[in-house]
């Protein structure tokens, strides 16, 4: 394979995407290289850059780590004085591997295994909440191990604190105190496996190729904000300058990347690193208050917002407690669930909460605003989404399922949408979402709620009844009726596969979500088979008295633990 331009023709090879799945005519994505500054690799969806594997550095593009089976091909970036071209190709011509530029956005790079007969993904990108392009703000920096995404490097702190505290990091990081040239105190905050900040304006000097030498050139000039080795091969040679905010930077948790030193005044370097969550602690709350990296809100705060907790702010109540609507001073409405002092979820689970919560801030999510632990309360503060839940679209009480519906306390079969490793065992990785994804497309397949015994005989939830379908043939029983036959069975039994699994339960067994979006937008027959879900039966005492639908009772939270709604 072979992309780039020509620069004595101006011809671009680029790699274009399919229309629809179907549909080979020219669609809206590419894959190509930008020449501008120090060439990069980009994805564009028509003129939208939405992805960037940054420039090379002579044994790699900065943005994408290391593919596996890298000995089997050969990677080539040349640039002269007549074109700009990327290589591919494998060292091995027995070896059958190929680029895709999925209409969905999706960059993949496929290997061919004979034995299966199916095309194999060695790596794709977007791949994770940092890849898609500016995740975070100007001179912040995107690791996708830690529980808040964005941070600033040592020498900068949040522009914007305030909304920092919600997750908002358009504005991004800077320095607290200008850097000064004229005076040689500036320094350099080392941020190391990093993907490089976008090169689009940044200058490439070959002259003076030490490390030392590009630190001097950058102390030098004025309007220099970082450098980095522009080829770290062999003992290394070039420098990359910037000269603007960096964009677009990254940071890989184990292997990939490279050093780059960002500019900052040398008071702010002898401070440690500014704080990447903006936390308000006060005394009577007590140690426990060091558990969260929330705002914490004070106890007459929420009872102002909620009338003191009045019968007429009450939204429902669920397992965890009572679910009270309420204002803040500022208009803002919130949604206060506040743990019932005779909940057997305890303190441990409020934390629990608190910190899964706190790891999936997301857009289509209910945004957590924090939470009270003053005078023996625990309270999570959302915001208010005044359109209700998706569960109140999937579930209609007018339906009239004809399930029989249990109330199950601490038992295993009624933790909705949370994973069996996080429920049992306290475990959590991005395999807990999928497996939370795949309950919320059954239930959207079949209009029902995973949290009551479709299968008397067998005690079977809707995790298990659908298994026990799927494996009969008979997965079509599953769709909801009041759809009728007006839907495009494979589609459905496609979808159907994919959320189970989704819910396999062991999370290696899971598909990541990438690989689930694949799934779903690809015609592809060949999908693994799913092995059986987690909670596949409720076990545990029941109360009989209990046996009909109860979702005039529910809270805010029918959803589960991470509230999924859509706004």
């Amino acid at each position: 394979m072979k992309l780039g331009w020509n620069l004595t023709t101006g011809f671009n090879r680029q790699l274009t995407s399919w229309a629809s799945a179907s549909d080979p005519a020219p669609g809206e994505h590419t894959y190509g290289i930008d020449l501008r500054g120090d060439p990069q690799l980009f994805v564009w969806s028509g003129t939208r850059a939405v992805w960037r594997g940054g420039p090379w550095n002579g044994l790699q593009f900065t943005g994408i780590p290391p593919i596996p089976f890298v000995n089997k091909f050969s990677l080539q970036f040349v640039v002269d004085a007549t074109q700009v071209v990327y290589v591919f190709h494998m060292i091995d011509a027995s070896i059958v591997a190929r680029a895709v530029m999925n209409y969905s956005g999706t960059l993949q790079r496929l290997g061919w295994v004979d034995n299966s007969k199916i095309w194999n993904t060695l790596w794709y990108a977007p791949g994770d909440r940092c890849d898609p392009i500016f995740p975070c703000g100007p001179n912040a920096v995107c690791d996708i191990s830690k529980s808040l995404l964005c941070s600033c490097p040592q020498g900068f702190q949040p522009k914007n604190p305030t909304n920092w505290v919600f997750k908002d990091y358009t504005d991004g990081c800077m320095r607290p105190t200008e850097v000064d040239c004229r005076n040689g105190t500036d320094g350099f905050a080392l941020v190391s496996r990093a993907k490089l900040p976008d090169t689009s304006s940044s200058t490439v000097e070959w002259v003076g190729t030490t490390l030392d030498q590009c630190r001097a050139k950058c102390l030098k000039n004025c309007s220099c904000t970082a450098y980095a080795q522009a080829n770290i091969s062999g003992s290394g040679t070039g420098c990359i300058l910037w000269s603007t905010n960096l964009t677009d930077l990254k940071v890989f948790d184990s292997i990939g990347g490279q050093d780059l030193y960002v500019r900052a005044a040398a008071a702010d370097l002898g401070m440690p690193g500014m704080a990447t969550s903006f936390t308000e602690r006060h005394n009577d709350e007590g140690t426990e208050a060091k558990d969260f990296d929330l705002p914490l809100f004070h106890l007459g705060t929420v009872a102002d917002a909620t009338g003191n907790f009045s019968i007429e702010n009450k939204l429902g109540e669920g397992g965890f407690g009572p679910v009270y609507k309420g204002k803040l001073e500022d208009e803002q409405e919130i949604a206060v669930k506040r743990l019932s002092k005779s909940s057997l979820q305890g303190v441990d689970e409020f934390k629990n909460e608190v910190v899964l919560i706190a790891k999936l801030q997301h857009r289509n999510l209910v945004r957590l605003l924090g939470c009270c632990i003053q005078g023996g309360e625990r309270m999570l503060i959302y915001e208010y989404m005044p359109n209700g839940s998706l569960d109140s679209f999937l579930f209609d009480t007018t339906k009239g399922w004809d399930e029989t519906e249990v109330n199950t306390k601490r038992v295993v079969g009624t933790y909705g949408y949370m994973s069996p490793e996080y429920a049992m065992d306290g475990i959590f990785s991005v395999k807990s979402d999928v497996f939370s994804f795949g309950v919320l497309v059954l239930e959207i397949i079949c209009g029902k709620m995973n949290r009551g015994i479709y299968d008397a005989s067998r005690s079977l939830n809707l995790l298990g009844y659908t298994w026990s379908l799927w494996r009969e043939g008979k997965g079509l029983d599953l769709v909801d009726e009041a759809i009728g036959d007006s839907y495009p069975k494979a589609e459905v039994l496609r979808c159907m596969k994919v959320g189970l699994l989704c819910v396999q339960e062991r999370p290696e067994d899971r598909p990541t979500m990438s690989a689930v979006l694949l799934m779903l937008g690809s015609d592809s027959p060949l999908l693994p088979q799913p092995r059986q879900p987690g909670f596949v039966a409720i076990r545990g005492p029941l109360e009989p008295d209990s046996s009909t639908s109860k979702q005039d009772s529910l809270s805010i939270n029918n959803v589960s633990v991470t509230m999924f709604e859509g706004r």
